[in-house]
C-alpha cells in the first residue's frame, strides 16, 4: 500500500463507523386499547353522537391524546353502511396510570332516502364504532366497539275527549287532541293544519289550530280544536239536540313538526 491510500482510508473508517452508530426513526407504537364504554348521544329525528370511550392505559408519567382517528358504520337489515369517517384533534389529558378518552362521532342514522324506513322501525339500530387514538408519547391505539341506538319515533296523536253542549240551537264543540313524544329528545310542533267532518258534512278545510312549542322527552302536547255547529253551518242540528243522538267526526290533517309533517286521520263519536 503507497503513502496516498493512507489518508484516505483514515477518513472512510470513522465515516462508516459514524454512519453505523446513528440513531433510525420510528413511528408511534401501535397497541390494542380497550372500549369499557359506548354510547348514543344528542339524538336528534334524524342523527346521533356515538362516543366511545378509549382506555388509554398508563405510562407512569401524564400524557396528552392529541389526535384520533374514526370510521362509524351503521349495521341494518344485515347491511353495512359507513356513515361518518375522518380525523378530529383531541386535547385529552391522561393521568399518569391511565385514563379514558372519549371519542364523539356525529352521524345520521341512515342516507337522506332511507331515513323513512328507519322511522318506521321498531328495533334499535346497530353501529360500529373503530379507529385509533393517539398521544404526544408515540402510541397510536386501535380501538373497536359495538353499540344500539334507539331509533326515532313518530309522534303519536289522538283526540283524548270531545267536549260537546247544546244551547240555543247550537252545539259547541271542543277537540282536545294530544301529540305524544315518544323520543329521548325534545321535538318542536308548529301547529296542526286540518280537514273537519261531522256526520260526513265537510265543515272546515285546511283550518289550524296550535302553536309553536316545545314537546320535551316523553312528554305530550295538548292542542284544543274549537268549533260550533249551527243551522247555518249544520242543518241537522236542531234534531240532534232534540233527540240527543251520537254524531261521528272525522279530523284529517297534518302535525308540523320542525323536521317535517306528520300525516293523521282521527275520527270517533260526539256524544251530547
Amino acid at each position: 500500500m503507497n503513502t496516498f491510500q493512507r489518508p484516505l482510508l483514515a477518513i472512510v473508517f470513522p465515516l462508516v463507523a459514524a454512519c453505523a452508530g446513528a440513531p433510525v426513526a420510528k413511528g408511534p407504537v401501535m397497541s390494542k386499547a380497550d372500549v369499557p364504554k359506548i354510547e348514543a348521544t344528542d339524538q336528534s329525528f334524524t342523527s346521533f353522537t356515538a362516543v366511545a370511550h378509549v382506555q388509554v392505559p398508563g405510562s407512569g408519567k401524564p400524557v396528552h391524546a392529541t389526535r384520533a382517528t374514526y370510521e362509524l358504520i351503521v349495521v341494518r337489515d344485515g347491511k353495512r353502511q359507513q356513515m361518518a369517517s375522518g380525523t378530529m384533534e383531541l386535547s385529552a389529558a391522561v393521568p399518569a396510570g391511565g385514563g379514558l378518552v372519549p371519542v364523539a362521532v356525529p352521524a345520521p342514522y341512515a342516507p337522506d332516502d332511507e331515513l323513512g324506513d328507519v322511522l318506521e322501525g321498531e328495533a334499535p339500530l346497530e353501529y360500529i364504532l373503530r379507529g385509533s387514538v393517539e398521544t404526544d408519547d408515540d402510541r397510536l391505539l386501535e380501538f373497536s366497539r359495538a353499540g344500539m341506538v334507539r331509533t326515532p319515533r313518530v309522534p303519536l296523536a289522538k283526540v283524548w275527549h270531545v267536549e260537546a253542549s247544546a244551547q240555543d240551537k247550537e252545539i259547541s264543540l271542543v277537540f282536545f287532541l294530544r301529540v305524544e313524544n315518544q323520543n329521548p329528545f325534545e321535538l318542536d310542533l308548529e301547529g296542526l293544519v286540518f280537514d273537519l267532518s261531522v256526520d260526513g258534512l265537510e265543515l272546515v278545510k285546511q283550518g289550524k289550530a296550535g302553536r309553536k312549542q316545545t314537546i320535551p322527552p316523553s312528554s305530550t302536547a295538548q292542542l284544543e280544536i274549537p268549533y260550533v255547529l249551527g243551522e247555518k253551518n249544520f242543518p241537522a242540528v236542531g234534531q240532534v239536540i232534540k233527540s240527543k243522538r251520537r254524531m261521528e267526526y272525522v279530523l284529517d290533517g297534518v302535525i308540523r313538526l320542525g323536521i317535517g309533517h306528520i300525516p293523521i286521520e282521527l275520527s270517533g263519536p260526539i256524544d251530547l
